[in-house]
């Protein structure tokens, strides 16, 4: 558990390092700041949010090199971790139930993994969507919010 804390105190130091800069040379808020950088190291680049003086440019060069190294992989590896351990306790509790019923379940565990990321993707584009629809960023148009989501955890931009 210290691992995780400490891999997402990098994150946070990232982000917080991030916020300081891009207020101080491009003025710009804490949401604004947060969106770019999320939109830069999961690679999804819409470049609505983009650096507009040289300097913010140049160092915007090393908050890509390292948001996408050494933060990406962070969070990566703590959603993996987080994934794998919510699979076991799954796969656990099929196979309890698979002994208990003499049920021979041999192709289950490709079928739950397949299922478990489907739900697990469909439950983030509905999160997303509901958020983008209550902002009213789309104007309660719920494909253009469906679209955005969906181009976000994709990383289509």
């Amino acid at each position: 558990m210290s691992t995780i804390l400490s891999r997402l105190g990098l994150v946070v130091v990232y982000f917080g390092a991030g916020v300081l800069f891009y207020d101080l040379y491009e003025g710009w808020s804490l949401l604004d700041t947060c969106y770019y950088l999320t939109a830069t190291i999961t690679t999804v680049g819409y470049g609505d949010v983009t650096p507009q003086t040289d300097f913010a440019r140049f160092v915007s060069f090393f908050f890509i090199i390292v948001g996408l190294v050494v933060v990406f992989t962070v969070i990566s590896s703590v959603a993996t971790k987080i994934i794998e351990d919510a699979e076991a306790r799954a796969l656990a509790v099929l196979h309890n139930e698979a002994e208990q019923h003499q049920v021979h379940w041999h192709r289950l565990p490709h079928s739950v993994k397949a299922l478990l990321s489907f739900l697990v993707i469909f439950i983030l584009l509905l999160i997303g969507t509901v958020f983008s629809i209550s902002n009213d960023e789309f104007e309660g148009k719920w494909v253009n919010a469906f679209w955005y989501t969906l181009a976000t955890l994709t990383t289509v931009g």
